[in-house]
């Protein structure tokens, strides 16, 4: 029998970046490439914890907190399919600490798995494209226990927001609007939220059909779903300012273009 469901709520923050952050308003047009640092607030809604094989006690959690890096990486806006501009994203970096209650804990971004997204203009307005926009990130993510277990997704997250008017989205929401199969090709591309749900890809809310997350079991060290993720949110918060131009050239961290680091 499926054990109570699990509330934890996460902070993310930021303090560190490789390239000035750009910000627009609606109408302005889409920015060059670049890498965006902000703080933002990470909200779970519902982890259901199923077995535990780890001696971590399961039941009505706290509301805890996590705090630490984030940091995205953006391309050169593209033109895309319906002849929209779309600007290629990935968050290259997630790095987070807390605790559930007396456990500490850290959240981060997967070491092994891109997290990919795009940033989509709503109405096409020629090259570079322009504000306003939709955008998505599929995100992987791990859950350290400190002294116990990590919990992954092998399913990315598809996290989305139907409006954003800058970048970085300060004060948008990205929602986990479902999840993608492992390997399937609709990672690092839109979903139409509006129609039939594609081949490969499981709408939110569900509760026949949340998010899976895995661990690996110290006994005997197979690999098993651990628990359910039914629903979370991002949202930013707070822009951090990029260092100055003198301090890049000094710890030599200039960019051109995105860096973009793809893991197997």
């Amino acid at each position: 029998m499926r054990s109570p469901r699990l509330l934890p709520v996460f902070l993310l923050g930021a303090c560190i970046v490789a390239a000035p952050t750009a910000v627009a308003d609606m109408g302005d047009p889409f920015p060059p490439a670049g890498q965006d640092v902000f703080n933002s607030i990470f909200s779970h809604q519902a982890l259901e914890i199923l077995s535990n094989p780890f001696g971590i006690p399961v039941g009505d959690l706290p509301n805890v907190s996590f705090s630490g890096p984030t940091v995205v990486n953006r391309a050169d806006p593209e033109l895309g399919p319906g002849g929209l501009y779309q600007i290629p994203t990935e968050m290259i970096s997630m790095d987070l600490d807390g605790s559930f209650g007396f456990v500490n804990a850290t959240i981060h971004e997967s070491a092994t798995r891109s997290s990919v997204g795009l940033v989509r203009e709503l109405t096409p307005g020629g090259a570079p494209g322009t504000f306003l926009a939709d955008s998505f990130f599929d995100v992987f993510f791990e859950i350290e226990i400190e002294g116990g277990p990590t919990f992954y997704n092998r399913d990315p997250a598809y996290l989305y927001t139907g409006t954003i008017s800058e970048v970085p989205p300060i004060g948008s929401i990205y929602s986990l609007a479902g999840w993608i199969d492992e390997g399937s090709p609709l990672i690092g591309d839109f979903v139409d939220l509006t129609g039939p749900a594609p081949a490969g890809f499981h709408p939110l809310p569900s509760d026949a059909d949340p998010l899976r997350l895995f661990a690996i079991d110290p006994l005997t060290g197979g690999e098993f779903v651990v628990g359910f993720m039914h629903g979370m949110d991002i949202s930013g918060h707070e822009v951090v300012p990029a260092p100055s131009a003198v301090v890049l050239g000094v710890l030599g961290l200039g960019m051109v273009g995105l860096i973009r680091h793809r893991r197997a």
